[in-house]
C-alpha cells in the first residue's frame, strides 16, 4: 500500500513540476516583450539627460571665460582660442567616438572634429532636412533643445543613422554648442541586456530542471528505502511485544471495553492505589478494570479533542498520594486502545518544588542569573531583566561578559573564577554595565551548583544594586574634602583680609601721630593726604571684599541692556583719572583707541560689571606705569569685538605669571610693595569676566609693559559683524552667578 502511494506521489509531482517549468518560461518571455518598449524609452531619456548635462557644462565653461573677458583678465580672442582647443579635443562615449561641435548663427562651423566643411547652411540629411538651420531655429526660439536627423557614421560615411542632438545658444559670442548620439547605440545597450536576460532565463531553466531530476531521484530512493523499512517494521513489532513484559511502565490493552492484556509493571503501579473511592478493598483485577474503563472513556473523549494524555493524583492505602500519567493510543485497524501507565509521583513533586522555588525567584527583588560552566546564561529572573535593560530573550545564550565593564581590573575576575571553579562561594562588588551604557555597582554572590555525581554543572549568581550606596559614600567623601577645603580657604581668607586691613590702618595710625608732632602746615597737609589715601584703600578693599562675598554666595546677577561703547570707555577714564597722581599724568599719556571698523558703537552689556572690569585694569595700568602711555579701547579681530588695556609699565615676570589672578597675590617685585596692591583686583576681573560668559587673555614681559584682552563681556549690534540679537538673546545669561 505504501509503495502504491509513493508511485502515485511520483506521478503527481511530474504532472505539477513539468507544466510549472513551462509556465515560468512563458511568463519570463512575455514579461520581456512587455517590458522592452518601456526599457527603450527609459534608456533614451537617460541618454538625453546625460547629453543635456554635457552641453550645459560646456556652456557654463564658455560663460566663465566670457566673464574673464569682461573682467579684462584675457582678451575675447584668447578665450575663444582656449575654448576651441578644449572642445576640439573633447571625446566621450564607450569608444570615445562622441564629440562636441560649435557653429554660429550664420551656419558656419567653428569646431567640428570630423568635418572640414565650414558652410553648413545647405547641408541636408536623408529626409531632406536642413540640419544646421533647423538647430539655429530652435536656439533662436527657445535658447536650447533637442534635434532629430539622419547623420553619417564616422567609421562608415556611406551609412546614415538616426541621431539625436542637443543644441544650446551661447549668445555673447553667437555660438551654438551641440552634441549628440545615435539612437542605434540605445538598441545596442538593450541587445546586450537581452542577451544577458536570455542567459539568465536559460540558467534558471537549467537549475529548475536539475532540481526536478534531483527531486525525482530522491523520491525513487525514498520509495526503495520504504520497502525495506516495511520489512524491518514487521520484525520490530514482534520484538516490541516480547519486550512489553520487561518495561517499567504499565502497559494495558483494551478492546470492546474489555481488558485484553496488562503487564507486571501495571500490577506494581496499581498495587496500593485506591482508584475507586467507593471500594478501598478492590482486587488488582477490579482496580485495573475500573481504572482502565475510566481511562478508556476519558481517553476516548480527549482523543476526540486531539489530546490523548491523562494525568491525575490518586490516594494510596497508606495515606500517601501518587501521580499517575496515562497515555492512550488508538489503533483503528484493530479497534484497540493501548494504555501506558507511568508513576510520575517523584517527578511531579520535584516539579511542584521547582515551581515553588521559581515563583520565589521570579518575585525576588534581587537579580538572579544561572549559567553553565562556561558562563553562558541559561536563566535570568524578571528583576535581572528589568535592572539590566535587556529582555530575557536577549540575555539567554549570551556570556556574562555582556555585563562586564572595562572599569574593573582583570585580577578580580581571575580570583572570582578561581574561587567558584574550586567549589567555593565568591562575594564582591562589581561595576557592571547595562544595556543603555550606564554603569551600575552591584554586590554579587556566585555559588556553584553540583549534580548527583558531585560535579559542578552550573553557577548561580545573586546580585543587588548598590549604586546609591556607592554614590552616597562618594558624596560623603567629596563633602568631607569640600568641608576641609572650605575651612582652609576661610582661614586663609581671614588671615589675608586681616593683613590687608592692618597695613592701611597702621599707616593711618602712624600719620596721625606724625600730624600731632608736625609744626609745619604743609607737612600736616601731606600727612592728611596719606591718611586719605589709606582710607580710600580701606574703602576699596571693603568694596572688593563685598563683591567677592557676593560672587562666592552666587548673589551677583548680570543685567544686560543697550549701551554706547565709546561713552562707556570714556566714562571709565573719567572715573579713574581723578584718582591718579597729577605728576604721573604728566609722564604717562592716556590714549583711547577705538577701531574705525565698528560703525555702530552700540553694545549689549551689564554697565556695572563692564565698568568694574575696565576700571580695575585701568587702575592697575596706571599703578605700575611710571612713564610712557596707557592705552584702552577696542578692536575688531576675526569679526569679534575685543576690548583691551595696555601699558608700558614694569610688566610681569615669568615667575609671577601663573599667580596673577589668585586672590591676595601681590607679586615679588618692589613695585607691588611700593604701591600697596591688595591682590584682589585681577581676581575680581577674572571672576566677573567668567560670570558674564567672557574670557580674558594677557601678554607681558618684565620691563616692557602688559596688555590685557577681554572678549565676550559685551556683544556688538553692528550688522556688519553679524553678531548679537540684542538683550532678548543675552537674557538667558541674566541669572548666571559664580
Amino acid at each position: 500500500m505504501r509503495s502504491s502511494l509513493l508511485r502515485m506521489r511520483y506521478r503527481q509531482q511530474w504532472l505539477i513540476l513539468l507544466p510549472g517549468v513551462i509556465l515560468i518560461t512563458l511568463i519570463l518571455c512575455l514579461s520581456y516583450l512587455w517590458v522592452r518598449p518601456a526599457v527603450i524609452g527609459h534608456l533614451l531619456e537617460v541618454k538625453k539627460i546625460a547629453l543635456k548635462d554635457l552641453v550645459t557644462s560646456v556652456w557654463s565653461i564658455s560663460e566663465q571665460y566670457h566673464k574673464k573677458v569682461e573682467a579684462g583678465i584675457i582678451s575675447e580672442q584668447q578665450a575663444k582660442d582656449i575654448l576651441i582647443a578644449h572642445i576640439n579635443g573633447l571625446r566621450y562615449g564607450p569608444e570615445l567616438k562622441d564629440y562636441v561641435w560649435l557653429h554660429n548663427l550664420d551656419e558656419q562651423i567653428v569646431v567640428h572634429p570630423f568635418s572640414n566643411m565650414k558652410d553648413m547652411a545647405r547641408f541636408k540629411d536623408l529626409d531632406g532636412k536642413l540640419v544646421v538651420p533647423s538647430m539655429n531655429e530652435i536656439v533662436r526660439e527657445s535658447g536650447s533643445g533637442f534635434v532629430e536627423y539622419y547623420w553619417q557614421l564616422k567609421d562608415n560615411p556611406n551609412i546614415h543613422e538616426k541621431k539625436i542632438s542637443y543644441v544650446m545658444l551661447f549668445e555673447p559670442w553667437g555660438w551654438v554648442i551641440g552634441s549628440g548620439f545615435y539612437e542605434k547605440e540605445t538598441y545596442a545597450s538593450l541587445d546586450k541586456l537581452t542577451r544577458q536576460f536570455n542567459q539568465w532565463v536559460a540558467f534558471a531553466i537549467a537549475i529548475i530542471s536539475i532540481i526536478i531530476i534531483f527531486k525525482m531521484r530522491m523520491l525513487m530512493r525514498t520509495y526503495s528505502k520504504s520497502v525495506r523499512q516495511e520489512e524491518e517494521i514487521a520484525i520490530r513489532e514482534q520484538r516490541f511485544q516480547d519486550m512489553m513484559g520487561c518495561v517499567e511502565m504499565g502497559v494495558c490493552i483494551l478492546k470492546d471495553d474489555e481488558l485484553v492484556f496488562h503487564n507486571q509493571s501495571a500490577d506494581e503501579i496499581l498495587k496500593d492505589v485506591i482508584v475507586n473511592p467507593n471500594d478501598h478493598d478492590a482486587t488488582i483485577e477490579s482496580k485495573l478494570k475500573y481504572l482502565l474503563h475510566f481511562v478508556h472513556y476519558r481517553a476516548k473523549r480527549l482523543l476526540d479533542e486531539s489530546n490523548d494524555f491523562v494525568e491525575s493524583w490518586y490516594n494510596k492505602a497508606d495515606g500517601n498520594r501518587c501521580f499517575l500519567s496515562t497515555h492512550a493510543i488508538y489503533n483503528s485497524q484493530v479497534n484497540e486502545y493501548y494504555l501506558h501507565i507511568y508513576d510520575n509521583t517523584q517527578a511531579e513533586l520535584q516539579k511542584l518544588e521547582i515551581r515553588r522555588l521559581s515563583k520565589i525567584i521570579e518575585v525576588c527583588p534581587l537579580s538572579v542569573v544561572i549559567t553553565d560552566t562556561g558562563g553562558i546564561i541559561e536563566y535570568v529572573n524578571p528583576y535581572a531583566s528589568k535592572v539590566s535593560g535587556y529582555s530575557m530573550e536577549e540575555l539567554l545564550g549570551e556570556k556574562t561578559n555582556i555585563f562586564r565593564s572595562d572599569r574593573m581590573p582583570k585580577y578580580i575576575f581571575q580570583d572570582m573564577w578561581k574561587t567558584i571553579k574550586s567549589g567555593g562561594v565568591w562575594k564582591g562588588e562589581l561595576l557592571n554595565v547595562i544595556k543603555n551604557g550606564e554603569l551600575v555597582w552591584e554586590y554579587t554572590i556566585i555559588s556553584p551548583l553540583f549534580d548527583a555525581a558531585g560535579k559542578i554543572h552550573r553557577y548561580f549568581a545573586l546580585k543587588t544594586d548598590i549604586s546609591d550606596i556607592k554614590q552616597l559614600e562618594k558624596d560623603l567623601s567629596v563633602a568631607k574634602i569640600k568641608a576641609e577645603e572650605s575651612d582652609r580657604i576661610k582661614t586663609s581668607f581671614l588671615e589675608n583680609v586681616s593683613h590687608e586691613f592692618r597695613t592701611p590702618l597702621n599707616a593711618i595710625s602712624g600719620f596721625v601721630d606724625l600730624m600731632d608732632e608736625a609744626d609745619d602746615e604743609e607737612e600736616r597737609l601731606e600727612y592728611r593726604e596719606h591718611i586719605k589715601d589709606s582710607i580710600n584703600n580701606i574703602t576699596g578693599l571693603v568694596d572688593d571684599m563685598l563683591e567677592i562675598s557676593q560672587l562666592n554666595a552666587g548673589d551677583i546677577q548680570v543685567d544686560y541692556d543697550y549701551w554706547n561703547l565709546n561713552e562707556l570707555i570714556e566714562e571709565v577714564v573719567g572715573e579713574v583719572l581723578p584718582g591718579v597722581d597729577t605728576e604721573k599724568l604728566k609722564k604717562v599719556e592716556v590714549i583711547m583707541d577705538f577701531d574705525s571698523g565698528l560703525e555702530d558703537p552700540t553694545v549689549v552689556t551689564d554697565r556695572n560689571r563692564f565698568m568694574s572690569v575696565m576700571m580695575e585694569l585701568l587702575k592697575n595700568a596706571f599703578k605700575y606705569t611710571e612713564e610712557g602711555s596707557v592705552r584702552l579701547g577696542y578692536e575688531i579681530v576675526n569679526q569679534d569685538l575685543r576690548l583691551f588695556v595696555a601699558d608700558t609699565g614694569v610688566g610681569i615676570t615669568e615667575e609671577e605669571a601663573p599667580y596673577i589672578f589668585d586672590l591676595f597675590y601681590h607679586g615679588n617685585s618692589h613695585y607691588f610693595t611700593l604701591h600697596n596692591g591688595t591682590g584682589v583686583g585681577l581676581n575680581l576681573v577674572s571672576r566677573v569676566t567668567k560670570l558674564m560668559g567672557g574670557s580674558i587673555e594677557w601678554s607681558s614681559a618684565a620691563g616692557e609693559g602688559t596688555r590685557f584682552n577681554i572678549m565676550g563681556i559685551c556683544e556688538s549690534q553692528d550688522r556688519n559683524l553679524g553678531m548679537s540679537d540684542g538683550p532678548q538673546k543675552s537674557a538667558n545669561r541674566s541669572n548666571w552667578a559664580i
